[in-house]
């Protein structure tokens, strides 16, 4: 399992990505408000990629002072 950063308006949203790359789909988990990417079970899910995202303010995400509204 791999940690990377993607920008997205200039604050750093975590994320990490198995190094399994298959045919079947990848799988993407987005843990709810309150956790992280790292909650997320990679060894349950070992036949294809996985990819689980924190979310701003959450795990190695930043928290920047304004900017978690799911809507827009």
């Amino acid at each position: 399992m791999d940690s990377q950063f993607a920008l997205n308006d200039g604050i750093k949203i975590n994320y990490l990505i198995s190094s399994k790359v298959s045919e079947n789909t990848p799988l993407v988990y987005v843990p709810g408000m309150l956790g992280s990417a790292e909650e997320f079970p990679f060894e349950s899910f070992e036949t294809r990629q996985n990819i689980s995202i924190s979310l701003r303010g959450r795990g190695k995400s930043d928290a920047p002072d304004r900017g978690y509204s799911f809507l827009g």
